[in-house]
C-alpha cells in the first residue's frame, strides 16, 4: 500500500530540529566511524531467524564508553535527531544487504528523546526504507525504558502514527525502567524484550523464573510477543522455552557481527537434541 505521509496529522509538539542544533564536530566524525553490528533474534522453538537487532559500533573511536554516552552528547548539543536519522539510514541500507533479509524484521533502537521530532524522523525512515525495498512493516522500533517515553509530549500520537504505518513497536530492557506496565496497558505493542538481568541465571533462580513466566503470560494475554534478551547458556535457553518466551537473543545463539556474510537463516544447533 502506498502511504501518503503528508495526509497524516502532525504531532502538535513537533518542532524543527534544525533550529536547536549547535556546532558540534562529533556528528561529522560519527559519520566516518560509526557502523552497525547485527545480532539475530530467533524463534525459540525452531531457531529460525525472526529478525536482527542493529547495534551501534564505533562509538569508542569517538572516546565514548557506550552508545548511550554518544546519544547523550548528541542530545545536549541538539544533534540527537540528526544522529538518529543517520543511524537509521545506515541500518536500513546494511539490512538490505543481509542475505535472505526479505521476510525478516529489522529492530532499530531509538532514543525516546527523539520522539519529540517524530514527524521528520518517520518521514525520512519511510522514504529510505522504500528506496531499499523494505516495507515499513519490516521495521520494529525499540524504545528503551531508560527514559520515560510515555512522558514525551504527543507520545500517544507518535505510537498511533507508527501503528497506522505498520511499523512495529517494542519495549527494550523490560523490567528495569520507568513505565513498562503503563506502556503495556495503554499502547498496542508488538514485542516486549525482557532485560538480560532477569534472563541471566534464570535456570538457577526461582524468583527470576517466576517473574519471566508471569510477564510472559501477561504479554501473551495482550497479544504481545516476548523476547528473552541476553541468553548465554543452554540451561537458560531451556528455561526460557519452558516459561513460553517466543523469541530469544544472546550469545548462546550468536554474537553481534558487523559482517553480514556471517549471519545465518537458522541456528538449529542451539535446539536440544
Amino acid at each position: 500500500m502506498s502511504i501518503q505521509l503528508d495526509a497524516l496529522p502532525r504531532m502538535e509538539s513537533s518542532k524543527h530540529a534544525a533550529s536547536h542544533i549547535v556546532p558540534d564536530h562529533t556528528l561529522s566524525l560519527a559519520k566516518l566511524v560509526v557502523e552497525h553490528a547485527f545480532q539475530p533474534i530467533v524463534e525459540i522453538n525452531t531457531a529460525e531467524v525472526h529478525g536482527y537487532e542493529a547495534l551501534m559500533r564505533g562509538f569508542d573511536r569517538l572516546t565514548f564508553a557506550s552508545p548511550t554516552q554518544l546519544l547523550d552528547h548528541a542530545a545536549e548539543s541538539g544533534n540527537l535527531v540528526c544522529l538518529e536519522t543517520m543511524l537509521v539510514k545506515r541500518a536500513i541500507a546494511k539490512f538490505a544487504s543481509v542475505p535472505g533479509f526479505v521476510g525478516k524484521k529489522l529492530f532499530l533502537n531509538l532514543d525516546g528523546r527523539a520522539l519529540e521530532f517524530a514527524d521528520e524522523f518517520i518521514a525520512v525512515m519511510a522514504k529510505f526504507a522504500h528506496a531499499h525495498g523494505l516495507a515499513l512493516s519490516d521495521i520494529c522500533i525499540e524504545l528503551s525504558e531508560r527514559y520515560n517515553n510515555a512522558a514525551v509530549p504527543g507520545f500517544s500520537q507518535v505510537a498511533e502514527k507508527l501503528r497506522w504505518l505498520g511499523v512495529g513497536m517494542a519495549i527494550d530492557d523490560f523490567g528495569i525502567g520507568f513505565s513498562e506496565m503503563k506502556m503495556l496497558c495503554d499502547h498496542n505493542l508488538d514485542y516486549v524484550k525482557i532485560d538480560r538481568h532477569f534472563i541471566r541465571g534464570i535456570a538457577e533462580s526461582h524468583r527470576k523464573r517466576l517473574f519471566v513466566a508471569t510477564m510472559t503470560n501477561l504479554a501473551h494475554r495482550l497479544g504481545i510477543r516476548v523476547v528473552a534478551e541476553g541468553v548465554e547458556t543452554a540451561a537458560d535457553f531451556r528455561c526460557c522455552r519452558e516459561v513460553e518466551c517466543d523469541l530469544v537473543q544472546g550469545y548462546f545463539v550468536a554474537r553481534p557481527t558487523t559482517d553480514v556474510a556471517e549471519l545465518a537463516p537458522s541456528y538449529s544447533n542451539i535446539l536440544p537434541a
